[in-house]
């Protein structure tokens, strides 16, 4: 009854923590989507017909090849336009730079490492006013793609990044940049970012942790570069196998270094585990294990398998304590339940042991120092007849061994009996009730923390 019992509350709490994921998930999902910036960073101009495609052949044609060239020769001279001047026709106000980071999967949470690795883009708009023109003025074109190389960038980097210096700035030289008419510069620089995240393994496999993406400003502080940024937008993220994910809110940090203030950006994620794939690859396997560490008290105790099979599962453990290595990080800040179990479990599987083998010696010493009696030296002289040969002189079994007197085995009679040892029967009754004590106990306080996780869990805010 007991293995039932575990199957199904472990399953229970699985589906608990599934649950309560999708709906956070949900809920950010749509609330993002709601408070995304108001521009389109995808979009064009107002010519441009965003059903149209190449088979309609009723767009009307805007300008041409002769009116793109000339319109960026003009945009683009070096006498009027450089790529390392902000283009502001007042430097006393700051350029607002909008930033909103769409993801697109997250790839894994490197527990033993400590990040988190995502992919996914950054929108990112701000008004030039030296890229300015009339439309009329060039056939009706009201934008035009650039490379990023050819147009001032807000200084942009991402922090915490487990990337050499090199790939922390954003974009590369084959991004493009779209420029409109009335000077507004769209940029959507792709990442495949590893961020530093501190994780909590306190309640593994059902934790959830805290991580953050950090943009930086690198050099350019707040008083010629503007940060304003909005919610991340998940409504075409990729479900991971992993994790949900969600977030509260982001934060604008201002920080001061020589007497300047920079503007950090910081999107704040919250990942709560699926947890079904480790309950029934680990935690199960674990606790049926720790059970079966029961069944050599159950052997009789001249039983020489008893110590040898009570060492076959203390072995066993070290399976698990690779898992836990592979799979928890190292640092003595936060240790978690599912490691203190382990140990729980490994000390009594070591108590077993030592118990098993103290039964098991306490009966030879015993049987050693009792004088030998008639009975055992006809028991003897028995032992060493032919095979076949009848026992006692006759056709019937002798007593004792039908009874499992002497006989090595699992015989459960001998269980309830305490007849001339009653010694290492004793100790052998008090060793296993102890163990299955000391085995509810840390089941229980097991149970108990995770159910409080999942109480936890369910108050999350939105």
């Amino acid at each position: 009854m007991l293995i039932p019992v575990l199957v199904v509350v472990l399953l229970s709490l699985s589906d608990v923590a599934g649950k309560g994921g999708r709906s956070h998930h949900k809920g950010s999902s749509s609330k993002a989507k709601n408070s995304a910036i108001s521009y389109d960073v995808g979009g064009g101009g107002g010519n441009r017909n965003p059903g149209y495609s190449l088979l309609d052949g009723g767009k009307e044609a805007v300008g041409g090849a002769n009116d793109n060239l000339r319109l960026h020769a003009d945009m683009f001279d070096p006498e009027r336009y450089n790529v390392k001047v902000r283009p502001a026709l007042d430097y006393g106000i700051p350029t607002k730079v909008h930033v909103q980071v769409f993801l697109h999967s997250l790839i894994s949470l490197n527990m033993p490492e400590e990040y988190l690795h995502l992919t996914g883009f950054i929108k990112v708009a701000w008004t030039d006013d030296q890229l300015k023109w009339n439309s009329s003025e060039y056939g009706g074109i009201d934008s035009m793609l650039v490379t990023q190389d050819e147009v001032w960038r807000p200084d942009l980097v991402f922090g915490d990044s487990r990337h050499e210096e090199g790939e922390i700035y954003m974009g590369s030289e084959h991004t493009k940049c779209e420029i409109t008419s009335d000077g507004l510069v769209r940029w959507a620089p792709s990442f495949n970012m590893k961020f530093s995240c501190k994780v909590d393994s306190t309640r593994y496999p059902f934790d959830e942790d805290f991580c953050s993406m950090k943009i930086h400003q690198y050099m350019d502080d707040t008083s010629s570069v503007m940060l304003i940024a909005d919610h991340m937008d998940m409504s075409h993220m990729m479900t991971s196998g992993t994790f949900f994910i969600t977030y509260h809110d982001f934060k604008v940090l201002t920080e001061v270094y020589s007497n300047r203030s920079y503007d950090t950006l910081e999107f704040e994620m919250k990942l709560i585990r699926r947890p079904q794939f480790a309950v029934m690859s680990l935690l199960l396997p674990l606790m049926l294990i720790s059970l079966l560490c029961v069944v050599p008290y159950l052997f009789k105790p001249d039983n020489s398998d008893k110590f040898a099979t009570a060492s076959s599962l203390l072995l066993s453990f070290t399976v698990f304590l690779e898992v836990l290595h592979d799979n928890l990080p190292e640092n003595s800040e936060n240790i978690g339940i599912l490691a203190l179990y382990v140990s729980a479990m490994i000390s009594l599987a070591f108590m077993a042991s030592l118990g098993n083998g103290l039964v098991f010696a306490y009966h030879c010493l015993q049987e050693d120092s009792q004088p030998e009696t008639d009975e055992d030296s006809d028991e003897k002289e028995t032992s060493f007849m032919p095979e076949g040969e009848p026992l006692n002189g006759g056709g019937q079994p002798d007593s004792d061994t039908e009874s499992g007197g002497k006989r090595s085995g699992l015989t459960w009679p001998w269980f309830f009996k305490i007849r001339g040892q009653a010694g290492p029967v004793v100790l052998n009754n008090v060793c296993l009730f102890i163990h299955v004590a000391l085995f509810m106990i840390s089941n229980i306080w097991m149970f108990a923390i995770l159910l409080s996780s999942h109480d936890h869990a369910e108050e999350m805010p939105e």
